[in-house]
Order: structure tokens, then C-alpha cells, then sequence
């Protein structure tokens, strides 16, 4: 099952860290993409085998160059960050937006991307937001769990559980996120109204109905946002330790790091807290600008390692023998 799994890598790597693969060939440096440009056309074209399981030879008719190259180089550069920075982390997240930009090749490169970090060792969160009525649920789960092979996703509450996203929890052994208060800042508009016939905020119905209602299989987890801190006592209370935390908004949201580690991780392994930008770009997007190769993944490695002893820092140990 996913979350014991996780909680495996979480205390083998004494680590709760999530990165982020939101891989935005836009914003590496234009000497790390030409470097990139070259291994792939060594790798995935030119070679005529690949070891994560795709037919070879010449690239595909329907693919220009353009596209085959682009959607292997994001494969190239996921696959030479998990290698830098598998021991620091417990878990990476997928955004499917940035591989579906990409079309057909960015989706190849995301199905790779997850194969690759099985083969290390890893797991991986597709963040789908994903859900829809019965058969189109199911064909969302589909995709997210048996074509892409996620260990996990993230789902949207709003069509209920009955005919929706019980399409993602029928597949016990994956787990499933469910939105419920997140770190963006329009997340008000909707999440904090109060429900006119209980009184409870709409944030709060839903925490309350995946915990009571949507988590017959054990395998439901809640996304959080770290931009909330200040709710997470109250939740965690109220609550209890219970209900796994995927915790984004740390780096470029600004998300309070030492009270949502605090809150949220309160038994030291029922959360996770999610970094992307930050940790693949630079905090500027400007400030790896010069490195190339192998130096550039030599900082990412470095970042992440520092993250995930900050995170440390304010982390309940989840037992004795457990190192800070």
C-alpha cells in the first residue's frame, strides 16, 4: 500500500521531503539545455535500445524533431535529478500540466520519468487534480495508476465520492490526495465559505467527509497548503494525527516552514512537504545561470539536502531511535 510504503522511505531517508518535477525546459539556463540537446540525441535517438522499455530506431513519423527532442531532453533532465537527489527525498510529485504542454513526447516523458524513479528506489505522485463522473473518473484513474504507474494522485473533491473519485480509491495499494485547503491564493474564494446548512467552512466538510466517508481502503490523503499554517493547529486537533498531509507552498509561495512542519508532520511521518521551483531553477530562476552539467545537479543535490535538514529541524521524531 502506498502510504506504508511512503512511510518506509520516510524513515529510511529521514526525510518528509516531496519534489516537485514541474520541469519547464523555459526556464533551465541555455547551456544546460544544449548539454541536455546532446545526450538526448545520443540516448534516446541515435542508440538502438532504451533501457525503460520504448521501441527504438528513427524517431517516430508523427513526431517533428522539435517534439521528440523536447520531450526527451524533459526526460534527460528529470532522470539526472532523481539521480542527484534520490537519498534526500521521499517522494516526487509530477504536475501532469507541464508534460501534457509537451503533447504526445511530453506524456512519454512523464510514463519514464516515473518508471525511472521505480528503478531507484522511488516513488512518485502524479499531480492530476483530476476527476470527473463514473466512467470518466475511472478512465482518469486509469491513466494515473495503471498507464502512467503513479503511486499516488491528486484528486478534486467536487464531484463527490460515489461516482467519482471512488474510481481512484478502488485501487488500494495507490494513494489518493484529495484537495482541501491549498496554497494558491485564490484558494478563499471557494474553500473558506461557510456552508449554509451546517455551518462548517466548505474546507472543513471536506476534511470531514474524506476521513469519515471516502476512506473505507485506507489509502486517502489530503492536500494542505503550507500558505495556511495558522489553520493546521486547529485541524490536527480537532482531528487528530490520522490523515496523511501533502503540504505544498514552501520556496516561491513563501509557505511558513516551521509551523507547518510542526502542525502538519505531527507524529514526524504524516506529511509531506512539497518544494519544485526552488529546488530545480534556483530561488531566482537566475542563480545557477552560469553552471552547467554536472555542477548544475550538484547544486540541486546540495539545495535538497539542505531543505530536507531544515525541514528536519522542526520535525517530530517519529520514535527515539529516529536521527534529526
Amino acid at each position: 500500500m502506498y502510504f506504508t510504503k511512503l512511510k518506509e522511505k520516510i524513515r529510511n531517508r529521514n526525510s518528509v521531503l516531496c519534489l516537485g518535477l514541474d520541469t519547464d525546459m523555459g526556464k533551465l539556463p541555455s547551456s544546460l539545455c544544449e548539454e541536455i540537446s546532446q545526450d538526448v540525441a545520443a540516448r534516446y535517438i541515435k542508440q538502438p535500445s532504451f533501457s525503460l522499455g520504448f521501441q527504438q530506431g528513427p524517431i517516430p513519423q508523427i513526431f517533428s524533431s522539435k517534439e521528440w527532442s523536447n520531450g526527451m531532453a524533459m526526460l534527460e533532465f528529470n532522470c539526472r535529478i532523481i539521480d542527484a537527489t534520490i537519498d534526500s527525498v521521499a517522494v516526487y510529485k509530477c504536475n501532469a500540466g507541464f508534460y501534457l504542454a509537451q503533447g504526445a513526447t511530453g506524456l512519454l516523458a512523464l510514463q519514464a520519468t516515473v518508471r525511472y524513479s521505480h528503478e531507484l528506489g522511488g516513488l512518485a505522485i502524479l499531480d492530476l487534480k483530476g476527476n470527473d463522473i463514473g466512467n470518466s473518473a475511472a478512465q482518469y484513474a486509469k491513466f494515473a495508476f495503471e498507464v502512467i504507474g503513479a503511486d499516488a494522485a491528486t484528486v478534486n473533491p467536487y464531484l463527490g465520492h460515489l461516482d467519482a473519485a471512488d474510481a481512484f480509491t478502488a485501487y488500494k495499494d495507490r494513494g489518493v490526495y484529495i484537495l482541501c485547503l491549498t496554497s494558491n491564493k485564490g484558494a478563499n474564494e471557494f474553500q473558506s465559505n461557510q456552508l449554509a446548512n451546517d455551518g462548517r467552512l466548505l474546507y472543513g466538510k471536506v476534511y470531514d467527509s474524506v476521513e469519515t466517508k471516502w476512506n473505507g481502503h485506507g489509502n486517502c490523503g489530503l492536500v494542505i497548503g503550507a500558505t495556511r499554517a495558522e489553520i493546521m493547529p486547529s485541524l490536527r486537533q480537532q482531528r487528530g494525527p490520522g490523515m496523511p498531509w501533502l503540504v505544498p507552498g514552501f520556496g516561491k509561495q513563501e509557505g511558513d516552514v516551521e509551523n507547518s512542519v510542526k502542525f502538519a508532520c505531527s507524529s514526524g511521518d504524516n506529511a509531506v512537504f512539497n518544494l519544485s521551483r526552488e529546488l530545480l531553477y534556483g530561488k531566482n530562476d537566475t542563480d545557477r545561470s552560469e553552471l552547467i552539467g554536472d555542477a548544475y545537479f550538484a547544486r540541486v543535490a546540495f539545495d535538497t539536502e539542505a531543505w530536507r535538514q531544515q525541514i528536519n529541524q522542526f520535525r517530530p521524531s517519529i520514535a527515539a531511535e529516529v536521527a534529526s
